[in-house]
């Protein structure tokens, strides 16, 4: 099958995305609690927009994100699960873009938080890749970005070790919290994205059995994480110290300054 016909498959909205060791939901009333225990701390929130939740935000930014189900419709909003714990969460929504037409293929943009307490193991990668994969299923979507705060090292990392290429860095383009920030802004496209076998595993991730869709071997898990490492690496290779500045198209006002603390995830 052509590549060109497989992007163009449905992608339904999800209410589980399953890896080999994560779940990715939508969000339910209560998961104010589980979030609130690390969106609460200041170090978590320290390149967001938001200042650290307390219960009534909890509240308001969970009631808020349930409603967030469909990229299709615009957004999809995601809380992250390992062993029936909270670990994170992570978004994709519709870019807007004044210029397209009907015909026109989408650019999505991606954000993503996770808990400080489960650094370390992966889990941040393991998500957000499988956002992609999801994401690069969805009809007519070609491009897919993610932006933060410049100071923000650890999600950066996460960017260009899961394949995005870092297209600009804006100077001092936001005001936040009282000062003015540098924005990065990392990038890919359906063609480029190196988790290959994404229209094949699409349907195993929004399985709803207990089936798991990656291996219960730690070793192929391993030599499958390396693997894509590899080639976002080789990615990485052709682009670095090549960034340029990009024409301001509504980015400040839809930057997500994505917090992943973790430096090895």
């Amino acid at each position: 099958m052509d590549m060109g016909d497989v992007g163009r498959s449905t992608a339904t909205a999800p209410e589980v995305i399953r890896t080999d060791r994560l779940v990715l939901r939508t969000y339910r009333p209560g998961d104010h609690r589980d979030l609130l225990v690390f969106h609460g701390r200041s170090d978590v929130c320290r390149y967001l927009f938001n200042e650290p939740w307390d219960l009534a935000a909890a509240r308001e930014a969970v009631q808020t994100r349930i409603s967030r189900r469909d990229l299709v419709a615009g957004a999809l909003a995601l809380v992250v699960e390992y062993d029936g714990q909270v670990v994170g969460s992570v978004s994709a929504w519709l870019v807007d873009e004044p210029e397209r037409t009907a015909e026109t293929e989408r650019t999505a943009e991606l954000g993503w938080a996770f808990s400080p307490e489960f650094g370390g193991r992966g889990f941040a990668t393991e998500a957000v890749t499988a956002l992609l994969d999801y994401v690069f299923a969805t009809p007519r979507l070609h491009r897919v970005i993610a932006q933060m705060d410049a100071r923000n090292e650890s999600s950066a990392r996460l960017a260009q070790r899961i394949g995005m290429r870092r297209e600009g860095h804006f100077r001092q383009n936001a005001w936040i919290k009282n000062e003015w920030t540098d924005t990065l802004v990392f990038a890919t496209l359906r063609s480029e994205w190196p988790s290959g076998a994404w229209s094949d595993r699409v349907g195993c991730y929004l399985a709803t059995s207990s089936v798991n869709c990656g291996t219960s071997s730690s070793v192929a898990h391993g030599t499958l994480r390396t693997l894509t490492y590899m080639v976002a690496a080789v990615r990485r290779l052709s682009v670095i110290h090549k960034s340029f500045p990009l024409a301001m198209t509504g980015h400040r006002a839809n930057r997500v300054l994505a917090n992943v603390l973790s430096t090895s995830d």
